[in-house]
């Protein structure tokens, strides 16, 4: 029988906090919108992470059971700081629990993965470096030792040394950990001891590379004159760094595509699964490329801009509408930028034939033959701001063809209405960047003054109104937290034990909040409200932890672009959650110390009793006779009042 409704894919991420795994939540959402697919993105650090306390979120990975998902998407991102038998311990859960699941771009022998081939990219771009800028001496940033990923881009490289007939030199091997410091920090102690600097350097990952070159900047090293940087991955800031950041590019759009293809299959639940889960794994290979840009020292390449489309069209977003005299020639949801998964990014070579250029183009020859005003031009470059550095490179083409061209009138009006919509694109394309960071000031600035109310208090009912005023501020529609009735079981090692019961303090829907959920028991199973993914293609589920406890989970949909609000947003409310136990604690405690000394009062006044009774006869001992003659003697010598005492001892037991 076939699941009703879209199918719902946990993906596994570490983090939202870097550019490259908001790509992969990008790509992942357009593949799945395109299947008919919830994905709900897992981001809880990676596994037995040495930072601080973040292997405490690793237990949100527990939450992942077969009757909620149909299958999950492992990041390699999670394997950072694990060796392969803690990989295999990891996987056994998902094994256990009949989960069908696919690793995405790491190589692991006897599991299905999606898998990056990296050896021809890296080879080339060595080749490069060698043949067309005389590189001799190349140095590598590693990443983590335990990444097999990692350790397979070092292989790449090593293998590429020896086909270009260069040396391996152990110096010019340091050790990173994929992290943009660690590039600083690497380069910082390597100019430290004096040594002479290789002719160019060959980073794991991109923010490696990145922190490397604000290091040699840092220390006036010229870049790429005196030293060229290659890096890996290919994420946004890489075509925007200065000089643009050469890099060998992931097609992840294309690598998500496949992925979510695989686990299509498992759509049919029940008897069919298992035999498919025993089907031999499968392993999806995908060639990366190698991207030049000024970094390596090529200044003659028209922009390769991958992500940064991407980027670029979210800030275009913020800022205008396309109208629909100017869309009329294109069909709704064909031929745009978010319809396009054959590969990670557009290229001007997908584009020749496409409604938008050939629109272009129609409209500039009517230009130059006087047919239209020269402003309409400028009009199409606005409104087709995501396209716009597409527009950017088709123009640099003409220009060429232009130019070598001969040059009588009408070329060379051409040419010089080329270079004014250059130097228009130019100038629109930093008024977007311009306006998009003073929206995320704004943004930001809002955000903060909102969340300050978050931890006014540790009490839950204050939690839950400052909360409902935060979200409307930041732009979240759908929004449930989940705080555990009792302690996450964990051993330290990748082995949890989820409390059976959770409570729903909130729960936000389509912006306004749905009182009935409020402080609602749920099975943990169930893992969030009814009705929460209805009609959403994405949802993010964050850990709620402090220190090495896991309080609960916090979710949204669809995925926030503001990231960084949603996890300030997370630790305010955990500190808001952990200094309610605190509280409750503390009341428990004084509970229990009044009742014990209450009954410690009892017990006292009885042995009171005790002491000065006779057990047999019921009458004062001779304690208790002392002890009341004692009584009488003090009150009378406060009243100045003679007092005689004296007792019979009738039956001469008192001798």
């Amino acid at each position: 029988m076939k699941t009703k409704g879209p199918q719902s894919i946990a993906v596994l991420l570490s983090t939202l906090d870097d550019e490259y795994q908001k790509n992969l939540v990008s790509c992942f959402t357009r593949a799945g919108e395109k299947r008919n697919v919830h994905l709900s993105f897992f981001a809880g650090y990676s596994l037995c992470s040495p930072y601080g306390y973040q292997a405490a979120s690793n237990s949100i990975y527990a939450l992942i059971h077969r009757q909620r998902f149909a299958g999950v998407v492992i990041s390699s991102t999670l394997f950072t700081y694990i060796d392969e038998n803690t990989i295999h311990t990891f996987l056994s859960y998902f094994d256990k629990g009949q989960i069908p699941f696919i690793i995405f771009s790491y190589p692991l022998s006897g599991y299905p993965c999606v898998r990056l081939s990296v050896e021809k990219a890296i080879y080339v771009a060595i080749e490069h470096l060698v043949q067309d800028h005389g590189v001799k001496r190349i140095g590598f940033i590693r990443g983590p030792k335990n990444s097999e990923e990692a350790n397979e881009r070092f292989l790449a490289y090593q293998r590429g040394l020896e086909r270009c007939q260069l040396p391996y030199e152990q110096d010019l091997i340091l050790q990173g950990d994929y992290g943009r410091f660690s590039g600083y920090h690497v380069i910082d102690e390597y100019i430290a001891t004096g040594k002479s600097l290789p002719d160019a350097i060959l980073a794991a990952n991109d923010l490696m590379a990145l922190g490397a070159l604000e290091c040699l900047q840092h220390h006036g090293i010229a870049v790429p004159q005196q030293v060229k940087i290659i890096g890996f991955d290919d994420i946004g800031e890489s075509a925007v760094s200065i000089p643009s950041l050469s890099t060998i590019r992931q097609p992840l759009q294309e690598m998500a595509t496949a992925t979510l293809d695989y686990m299509s299959q498992f759509r049919n639940e029940g008897t069919g699964t298992s035999a498919l889960m025993n089907t031999p794994p499968s392993e999806i290979s995908i060639e990366a490329s190698f991207i030049r840009r000024e970094s390596c020292g090529c200044f003659d390449t028209s922009p390769s801009l991958s992500s940064f489309f991407f980027l670029l069209q979210k800030s275009a977003n913020n800022i205008l509408q396309v109208p629909q005299d100017i869309t009329s020639f294109q069909e709704k949801g064909k031929n745009t930028f978010q319809d396009t998964e054959s590969s990670s990014y557009r290229t001007i070579e997908g584009f020749r034939d496409s409604k938008l250029l050939r629109h272009f183009d129609t409209a500039l020859e009517e230009v130059l033959a006087e047919k239209r005003p020269k402003k309409e031009l400028k009009e199409i470059v606005l409104h087709f701001l995501p396209e716009v550095s597409l527009l950017e490179s088709h123009l640099l083409e003409l220009q060429r063809v232009s130019f070598s061209s001969q040059g009588n009138g009408h070329s060379q009006i051409k040419t010089a209405l080329i270079a004014e919509l250059l130097s228009y694109i130019h100038k629109v394309k930093e008024r977007v960047f311009l306006r998009q960071s003073y929206l995320f000031t704004l943004h930001f600035q809002e955000f903060e003054y909102a969340s300050q109310f978050i931890t006014v208090s540790f009490n839950l009912q204050d939690l839950i109104t400052n909360l409902k005023n935060t979200l409307s501020r930041i732009h979240i529609e759908n929004f449930f937290l989940c705080f555990y009735s009792s302690t996450v079981q964990w051993d330290r090692r990748l082995s949890w034990k989820l409390p059976a019961k959770s409570k729903i303090i909130l729960f936000y829907k389509d912006g306004v909040p749905v009182s009935s959920w409020e402080n609602r028991m749920i099975t943990t199973r169930t893992l969030y409200p009814k009705d929460f993914l209805a009609n959403k293609g994405s949802s993010i589920i964050l850990p709620l932890y402090y220190e090495f406890e896991s309080l609960g989970y916090l979710g949204a949909s669809p995925v926030p672009e503001d990231t960084i609000a949603m996890n300030i947003l997370r630790r305010e409310a955990a500190m808001v959650l952990k200094g309610t136990l605190i509280l409750e604690k503390e009341e428990k405690t004084k509970a229990e110390l009044k009742k014990s000394l209450d009954t410690i009062k009892k017990l006292n006044r009885k042995l009171q009793g005790l002491s000065i009774i006779d057990e047999l006869t019921g009458l004062y001992n001779r304690r208790g006779f002392l002890t009341e003659a004692q009584k009488v003697f003090n009150i009378n010598k406060r009243s100045l009042r003679p007092c005689v005492l004296f007792f019979f001892d009738v039956n001469g037991l008192k001798k």
